[in-house]
């Protein structure tokens, strides 16, 4: 009953659209943004009347984008479906064989559209992974999701990327962009969770399949919970030998695995590492400073997610 009333209420929002954009009522202009971003009526008005001449309206709340041949609800992440809108311009997308794909620079990835556009702007037009020296270096890739870090790496001259990827539709995404790319020689993707233990965790599995992770976040809708393999970090690091950097970006899992990795002294020959934390940063920053790591950028993206670089002293 809940879920019919939600999408008669998506349905009404459409309608409401269509009268305003008639009679040339732009009325999202008026509503505050905050009101914009937290009620989905107002969310949907103003999303149709910047994009609805671009649409094709194919039943109820559901709408194609005719050069994608994609359709998609209301329902739906419209945030990151706004995204491909915003990003046409620098980025080319299509659709082949009911897939969509964007090429990025030289680059081609199959995306789990609408998702992957952050990510792809991130690591390769702000190149947030940039800065570090990996050319004829190995890399460790915790968190691999598309393969865009990855590929980033190993186009900046990397010998060689061991990466990690949990989820199986996604780690399979991620193993087709290395063959797309032809790195399949320098890049090795593993279908596996890396953290401080060897067994099984349990990953909630979000709509935003970026967004996955061993914690249930307030603003990720769960749509699934899926059981993974999982190694110890140390293990990874130990099996290398020398690593050149250490990437880090597993959604939460940072911290026990950092620590982990710590205790075991599985640090000691890693030269650069860049973490993405969840929460407060300070014990990770202390864990990196007593293992003889310079702090030399932090990135605050909110007040409890942070980017951290940190090279050996």
């Amino acid at each position: 009953m809940l879920q019919k009333t939600r999408k008669l209420y998506r349905i009404l929002a459409v309608y409401i659209a269509k009268f305003l954009d008639e009679f040339k009522l732009n009325f999202a202009s008026k509503v505050p943004k905050k009101l914009l971003k937290s009620i989905l009526l107002f969310r949907i008005i103003e999303f149709l009347h910047k994009y609805g001449m671009e649409l094709i309206h194919v039943k109820g709340d559901f709408f194609e984008i005719p050069e994608l041949n994609y359709i998609f609800s209301m329902e739906d992440d419209l945030s990151a479906v706004e995204l491909y809108f915003k990003e046409r311009k620098r980025t080319c997308f299509f659709n082949h064989d009911g897939r969509i794909y964007a090429k990025v620079k030289n680059f081609v990835f199959l995306l789990p559209f609408p998702y992957g556009i952050y990510e792809l702007n991130e690591v390769f037009y702000d190149e947030c992974y940039g800065g570090i020296d990996v050319f004829n270096g190995i890399v460790v890739d915790i968190g691999a999701f598309i393969g865009d870090t990855s590929i980033y790496f190993a186009s900046k001259g990397a010998k060689e990327v061991i990466a990690y990827e949990p989820l199986p539709h996604i780690c399979e995404i991620a193993n087709t962009n290395v063959l797309i790319n032809k790195f399949e020689n320098v890049i090795h993707i593993n279908n596996e969770a890396v953290g401080d233990r060897y067994g099984k965790i349990v990953i909630y599995e979000t709509k935003r399949p970026g967004g996955s992770s061993v914690f249930i976040f307030p603003e990720n809708e769960v749509i699934s919970i899926r059981k993974v393999k999982v190694i110890p970090l140390s293990d990874v690091l130990f099996n290398l030998g020398r690593v050149d950097l250490l990437k880090i970006d597993c959604e939460g899992c940072e911290h026990a695995a950092l620590k982990e990795a710590y205790k075991k002294e599985a640090l000691n020959n890693v030269k650069n590492i860049i973490i993405e934390v969840h929460g407060n940063p300070n014990s990770i920053i202390k864990l990196l400073n007593k293992s003889s790591y310079k702090i030399i950028k932090k990135q605050a993206h909110s007040p409890l997610l942070h980017l951290i670089y940190a090279c050996r002293r």
